[in-house]
């Protein structure tokens, strides 16, 4: 894992450092840059390492191959490199490290952007094309890793965070509305929006290619193009279990996220089989409604790895809550849990944690999604008698009324009103005049040759929206706040395309949830039976003790265009237990 940006047509090298300065806690192994092209259009490259394949220096980026003079800077992993790397031995290509880097270039050389397919991995990368002298950026088709870019004046500007585009110095720092009621809306700015105008993110599975001659933006791998196949269901424990032995490679210890849940716990029962000396760890607090430590431990001590557990008390939380919201590259309500068991985890020695992230989203968790499935149900009836819930919403001035309302006029699946923890009045209550949370049109129209599979296209809504821009984003922002590559085996993407081509029907049901899962990864009955609770920290119980003055504050005097009486009031409905 890394942190890569590039300046296209325009710039300079102090640019690129102060873009690099600000990412430095993605890669604090190495640092460098490069001019690729002097000659117009123009091109700076630069990257941040953090050495997990290949620790020697040769495998520094931006890496550059001797033959055709192309140059890479690359953030991710190739898990099958080494299988990429014996097929372009056979075809005669050398390579001068056991680096998955040098592999991405040869095989850019090989096939073109055709590798792009080939790559089981997660991955966004700019690539320098010398023959072509073009910049070609990639982004992997779940968007685990991350590519933002900016657009203006006839330059380009990338980056691995929002952070370092604005530290370069050539973006402007302009509010984009639209980003902001999206974060307001689903608690997480959502793709391809920023909160800065201009800048977005590379749409998951996308190519781009920018030369003289103009700009071309391609999808090299559609999920959403999957078709049914009655027989996928039993390759699923063999492509489970291969995913998990390929993110098990690394020069460097690896270790488990673990909760006392479906997700973890089939991730670690596949990694013991892979390795017999594995370290997991987990986040416990005082809460008992949310504290896992129990069900963690007993499922560890089956598995026979070696756990650790942190303790987050109210003054642990108070020491390093600063810093974790420092973490946060974009807004979210989440992703705390993240930064505390991460730093648990990096101060263990470990640099890679693997984790039981997506296992709801695509094996159809959350008791098959019934609220979603009753919010799509419901809808047919408020559009269809829209005007009593209309009233209702200008009579009461109740959140789950408006909510309701919404339903009759939304032009966006009932789903999507799920996902909302405000509603358009309460937005635009709190920050004046908003635009609508767009959902791309990609998204809403679901997985397009399955139309009438409720629960696969759920599932698929779940990923492109949920899982793409609050739980990866925040994994991946509050993992490498502190340097730590964290990889999720549970959406590698061949597993993805084979599950989603399952018929939904054959996901529910059965002894327990996700028993989809819970059969191919072989998790005992007893752990899949346990009640879920999730992998959380009590952060209510904090916001109304530890941090309650600060919070208070901040409410008190929000910053712009935040609007204090409306802040004021949410506060003290939070405190008197009113939401």
């Amino acid at each position: 894992m890394c942190g890569i940006c590039g300046i296209y047509n325009g710039g300079d090298e102090g640019a690129i450092q102060r873009m690099l300065t600000a990412m430095e806690h993605r890669g604090p192994d190495a640092s460098g840059c490069v001019c690729a092209s002097q000659e117009a259009p123009s091109l700076w490259l630069g990257h941040r390492r953090l050495a997990i394949i290949d620790l020697n220096a040769a495998a520094n980026q931006p890496m550059r191959n001797p033959d055709t003079g192309d140059i890479l800077a690359f953030n991710g992993e190739i898990y099958n490199y080494r299988e990429l790397r014996q097929e372009l031995q056979a075809r005669n290509f050398s390579f001068r490290t056991a680096s998955d880097t040098e592999v991405i270039l040869r095989a850019y050389e090989c096939w073109g952007k055709d590798c792009l397919s080939r790559f089981r991995g997660i991955f966004a990368f700019l690539l320098w094309d010398a023959g072509k002298r073009g910049l070609l950026a990639a982004r992997d088709p779940l968007g685990v890793k991350p590519l933002y870019l900016f657009e203006g004046g006839g330059r380009l500007v990338f980056a691995s965070e929002v952070r370092a585009l604005l530290a370069s110095g050539l973006v402007p720092r302009e509010l984009e509305e639209t980003g902001l009621s999206s974060a307001l809306a689903f608690g997480s700015v959502q793709e391809p929006y920023t909160l800065v105008k201009n800048v977005r993110s590379l749409a998951p599975g996308h190519v781009r290619f920018d030369s003289a001659a103009g700009t071309e933006e391609a999808c090299f791998l559609d999920l959403a193009a999957v078709a049914k196949d009655e027989t996928s269901r039993e390759r699923v424990a063999s492509v489970l279990t291969e995913s998990v032995a390929l993110q098990m490679r690394a020069d460097v210890p690896v270790g488990v996220f673990l909760s006392g849940g479906i997700d973890s716990a089939a991730v670690a029962n596949l990694v013991r089989h892979v390795s017999a000396d594995v370290h997991s760890f987990t986040i416990v607090s005082g809460n008992p409604e949310m504290d896992e430590r129990r069900e963690a431990a007993d499922t560890a001590q089956r598995f026979g790895l070696r756990h650790q557990q942190l303790e987050l008390t109210p003054d642990f939380v108070r020491q390093n809550l600063p810093r974790a919201l420092d973490a946060y590259d974009q807004p979210s309500v989440d992703g705390l849990n993240t930064w505390f068991v991460s730093s648990l985890v990096r101060s263990a020695g470990i640099k890679v944690a693997l984790s039981g992230l997506g296992g709801d989203e695509l094996f159809i968790g959350y008791d098959g999604f019934q609220r979603p499935l009753h919010a799509l149900c419901a809808q047919q009836w408020t559009r269809r008698f829209p005007w009593p819930f209309r009233l209702a919403a200008r009579i009461f001035q109740n959140e789950k009324i408006q909510k309701l309302a919404e339903l009759a006029t939304t032009p966006f699946p009932g789903y999507f009103l799920t996902r909302q923890l405000m509603s358009t009045q309460m937005r635009r209550q709190l920050a004046g005049t908003l635009p609508q949370a767009v959902i791309p049109n990609e998204v809403c129209e679901g997985l397009r040759t399955q139309k009438e599979d409720l629960l696969n296209q759920l599932s698929f809504w779940e990923m492109r929206t949920y899982m793409l821009s609050t739980l990866l984003r925040d994994a991946d922002q509050m993992s490498m706040a502190h340097a730590l590559e964290l990889r999720v085996p549970l959406i590698d993407v061949e597993l993805v395309k084979l599950v989603l081509s399952i018929p939904g029907g054959q996901k529910v049901g059965g002894p327990c949830q996700k028993h989809l899962l819970v059969q191919a990864a072989g998790v005992p009955l007893e752990i899949a039976s346990r009640p879920k609770r999730g992998f959380v920290i009590p952060i209510q119980d904090f916001l109304r003790d530890a941090c309650h003055e600060e919070v208070s504050e901040l409410l008190h005097h929000p910053p712009q265009p935040f609007l204090s009486q409306a802040t004021t009031s949410l506060w003290n409905q939070y405190q008197n237990h009113q939401l």
